[in-house]
């Protein structure tokens, strides 16, 4: 997912480098609790960014577009992990 949001960040997707880099650092929590094997964390964490997704759809800082596969892929992996 930090791929994607890289990827549209460099498209134009984001209204500002601001909204992205948000979402790059909420990743990155994910990613840590991931890799600690603690996946509480890690699911309470995606469902943050999932809320920080949400709250840029409604300030219009993220294209329909990039909002609809960033939330689609956190739900998937949210479905894995439970």
């Amino acid at each position: 997912m930090v791929s994607l949001v890289e990827q549209y960040k460099t498209d134009g997707e984001f209204k500002n480098n601001g909204a992205a880099q948000s979402l790059l650092a909420q990743l990155d929590t994910v990613n840590h609790f991931e890799q600690s094997g603690e996946m509480e964390k890690t699911k309470h964490h995606m469902y943050n960014f999932r809320q920080l997704l949400e709250n840029h759809k409604e300030q219009n800082l993220i294209s329909d577009k990039a909002f609809g596969i960033l939330d689609a892929n956190a739900k998937y992996l949210l479905g894995k992990w439970n």
